[in-house]
């Protein structure tokens, strides 16, 4: 998945969007437009875009199985006694 893609789902899981994170952060919204359309943000703005949305940078740029393997509960009972 792409840029674009990752930062509108983690606003949704955020419960805000990617037009407000940009006003929320004095960032003009045609950033936006820009990140839909294969740009990327500069480093330092991923860095803050992941703080204002208390996540990782990594999170920005995860796959399909990354994303299964967050969603999976650790099974630890295998070290039970």
């Amino acid at each position: 998945m792409d840029f674009a893609t990752n930062f509108k789902r983690i606003c949704q899981e955020k419960g805000t969007t990617p037009t407000t994170v940009c006003k929320e952060l004095g960032l003009s919204t045609s950033k936006v437009n820009m990140w839909n359309n294969g740009s990327l943000p500069k480093q330092e703005m991923l860095v803050t875009l992941a703080k204002h949305l208390g996540c990782s940078v990594m999170d920005f740029f995860a796959d399909e199985e990354d994303l299964r393997k967050k969603a999976e509960p650790e099974n630890d009972d295998e070290f039970d006694i």
